[in-house]
């Protein structure tokens, strides 16, 4: 009877954690597809914020033996469209330093990714 028991576990088990990835899988795909698919916007924007998010990434080493552990860094800059709305980008790190709080100019984007910004 034990062995009934531990089998259904672990196909649960497996089952939930398959489901999981799957509806993860299915967001990022549905997100891609969302960038993808949207219009190109060009507007005028201002530079309202910058932050930055650090994530600790842990792996494996090469060698076999213990864990390497690495920092990563994320960039987001907060605009402030003409119409008064605001959005944040994620950018790459060349772009976050290159901008600054109240810089001026025509923001290019596709719903939730950065293009371009040229300086008015």
């Amino acid at each position: 009877m034990y062995t009934q028991s531990g089998d259904f576990y672990i196909t649960s088990f497996i089952v939930m954690f398959s489901m999981v990835i799957g509806l993860v899988l299915i967001i990022i795909i549905y997100n891609w597809w969302k960038n993808r698919c949207s219009p190109l916007i060009v507007t005028q924007a201002t530079v309202t914020d910058k932050r930055i998010e650090e994530h600790y990434v842990r792996s494996k080493r090469s060698a076999g033996i213990g864990y390497r552990t690495r920092k990563v860094l994320i960039y987001y800059i907060t605009f402030n469209l003409e119409g008064g709305e605001n959005i944040e980008l994620r950018t790459k790190e060349i772009v976050y330093s290159e901008l600054q709080y109240n810089d001026c100019g025509k923001l290019t984007f596709k719903e939730s990714k950065y293009i371009n910004f040229e300086k008015v």
